[in-house]
């Protein structure tokens, strides 16, 4: 009977520690809820539905063709229409299965106040709910 609750506390702690590093990490993952948005050829992204600690997450993919895929990662601050990147990768093929090592916490994170154009537009549509607007649209 000891070892059973043993083992059931030691079960509930570590997913317990689980679920907070999920919560604090930078970069969208496989769990979490997405809105996906074709913003040009060969160009879409992707934002997680939820806030996390007033910050929103969104990742851009570009195709480079034979190249592969480039994939960014973007911590947007709606408070303070500030931007961080929290992430860049190229992953080599579409087919590829690309899990990013990071493990970056918001802490970590370096915000700026947006001035070129991409930048901009990326806390504008992020921070304006444009992406939630479109994805009600695409839903009905």
């Amino acid at each position: 009977m000891l070892n059973k609750i043993v083992f059931s506390a030691i079960l509930i702690s570590s997913s317990a520690a689980f679920a907070a590093n999920t919560n604090n990490t930078v970069v969208i993952s496989d769990s979490e809820n997405v809105a996906t948005f074709t913003v040009a050829d060969k160009y879409w992204a992707v934002v997680a539905t939820n806030q996390v600690n007033g910050m929103t997450k969104m990742r851009e993919f570009y195709d480079m063709g034979t190249l592969g895929l480039q994939q960014i990662d973007y911590v947007v601050n709606c408070a303070d229409q500030k931007l961080a990147m929290a992430g860049f990768a190229v992953i080599p093929t579409m087919s590829a299965k690309f899990d990013s090592p990071n493990n970056r916490s918001y802490a970590d994170l370096s915000f700026y106040t947006p001035v070129i154009h991409h930048d901009k537009n990326i806390v504008d549509n992020v921070c304006s709910g444009r992406f939630a607007v479109r994805s009600a649209q695409v839903a009905n």
